[in-house]
């Protein structure tokens, strides 16, 4: 949260023109970048559990 108060008003006046459209959209798209890198770490965790307790 602190690194996140200190950069949004730098990415936000700069890259983001100081649209809250744009804050909102940058918003989405790591929230389902931060979804997908998810569902990969869990799918890595059940494929090691799944070969560690096979026979």
């Amino acid at each position: 949260m602190i690194i996140a108060i200190f950069t949004l008003p730098l990415l936000y006046n700069n890259l983001l023109s100081g649209n809250p459209q744009y804050v909102i959209r940058l918003a989405g798209i790591l929230l389902l970048a931060a979804a997908y890198v998810t569902s990969r770490i869990k799918g890595v965790k059940n494929a090691a559990t799944a070969t560690i307790s096979a026979p």
